[in-house]
Order: C-alpha cells, then sequence, then structure tokens
C-alpha cells in the first residue's frame, strides 16, 4: 500500500510504503530486514515492522494430514494433496504457536472461470460445493476423533 499526500499538485514531504511479506519458516526476520535494507539501499528511509507472526509450518506426518489426504483422495481421486503457503490471512500461527498443527483446507473444486470471484464482487460458490465440502469436513473430523478415542 503507497500513501502520500492528498493533493495532486503538491509533492508531499512524507511517503509511506507497506508491504506484506510472508517469510519461509527457514527464513530468518533479522536476515529479511537486512536484505531489504540493502535492496532499498537508502540510509534515509526507515523500516518499521508493523505484523509480525512467527513463520510456520505443519507437519504432515500426523493423523489430522493424513485425513485431510484420505478424505480428499476418495473425493477427488485425481487430486494431489500438498502444503502450500496461504496468500491470505488466517489465525492458524496462534495454534501453530502452542504448537498445534494447522491447515487452511478448502475441499471445494471451483471450476477455472469461476476462481476470479473469490474474494471479489458477488464472490459464490455453488450450492454443491457447500454441501460437499461440509460433509468431508465431518468426514474428517470423526476420523479423527476416532482414532484419539482409541488408547
Amino acid at each position: 500500500m503507497l500513501e502520500g499526500g492528498n493533493k495532486i499538485n503538491v509533492i508531499p514531504t512524507e511517503a509511506h510504503a507497506q508491504i506484506d511479506c510472508r517469510l519461509r519458516p527457514d527464513q530468518e526476520k533479522a536476515a529479511f530486514l537486512t536484505e531489504l535494507a540493502g535492496v532499498i539501499n537508502d540510509a534515509s528511509i526507515r523500516i518499521e515492522e508493523v505484523l509480525a507472526f512467527t513463520p510456520a509450518v505443519s507437519p504432515t506426518s500426523n493423523s489430522l494430514y493424513q485425513a485431510i489426504a484420505d478424505v480428499t483422495q476418495r473425493q477427488f481421486p485425481r487430486a494431489n494433496v500438498v502444503p502450500l503457503v496461504l496468500t491470505a490471512f488466517t489465525d492458524s500461527h496462534f495454534f501453530r504457536d502452542l504448537g498445534i498443527a494447522s491447515y487452511g483446507y478448502t475441499p471445494f473444486l471451483i471450476p477455472a472461470d469461476q476462481q476470479g470471484g473469490v474474494h471479489g464482487n458477488n464472490e459464490r460458490i455453488s450450492e454443491a460445493n457447500v454441501r460437499r465440502g461440509t460433509q468431508m469436513m465431518l468426514e474428517i473430523v470423526e476420523r479423527v476423533a476416532r482414532r484419539a478415542a482409541v488408547p
């Protein structure tokens, strides 16, 4: 986000830029900030951290991830379940900081011609997607709960 003045014919005395950066789990914040300062290469520009969370990743070797993969494969046999960095914001970092695995799983099949509507005007998904996705999430929870109940 760029900000600087409110008049079209006046050069602002100050300008601000906010940059949303997502660090990889193996990336150190201090090293990133040093590299960013080097890229900017201007001592008069101040870098200030506005909001930061511990970069983290949840393991894929647990019953929750296995349940997600199994249920997904059953519903969508040609699908690949792979971890990725989400481009959106979630609260999962709070859980990961407590050692709780968290996944941004969305069991919806969005046709390519409708993907532009995600977070756009008139955002929507089909009723069939809502029903199937809800059923898949329930099945995942039931599988994990059954495994947790077994001593």
